[in-house]
């Protein structure tokens, strides 16, 4: 996973994109450029991503979202380092989002891993959309 994972960033462009966030309870839009977009709802993911998402909880309705801003060659690796020693990052802005939407022309989209397709994306928390059966 790792081996792969390093191999793709050593060989792929990351093109900028457009970010549009409103925090909770804020009817107000802001705009800002990334090279890569992180949205959690857990606080540890693990991993090389151990650390980066300390603020998200499952428990509130709201996204945990974190923004790279480029150049993906420095803010990348500082991004995976800063976050697991707590350094603070210049390239890192986080922020805590009711709704986000990413917009860019040949940037994709991945969730846990999987493709899901390119840019335009949409994430919001949606109540009571999920229900689980248990014995």
């Amino acid at each position: 996973y790792y081996v792969n994972a390093a191999r793709l960033f050593a060989t792929r462009r990351w093109p900028e994109f457009q970010v549009r966030f409103r925090e909770p309870n804020s009817n107000v839009w802001s705009s800002t450029k990334a090279v890569a977009l992180m949205a959690s709802r857990v606080p540890d993911l693990g991993g090389v991503f151990s650390g980066t998402t300390p603020r998200a909880s499952i428990t509130e309705a709201r996204l945990h979202v974190q923004i790279l801003a480029g150049p993906a060659w420095i803010s990348m690796p500082a991004w995976m380092f800063c976050g697991r020693v707590g350094l603070p990052n210049r390239w890192l802005r986080t922020v805590d989002v009711s709704e986000v939407e990413c917009d860019g022309p040949g940037v994709f989209a991945q969730a846990e891993g999987e493709p899901l397709g390119q840019l335009p994306i949409s994430l919001r928390i949606v109540d009571n959309a999920l229900y689980l059966l248990m014995p």
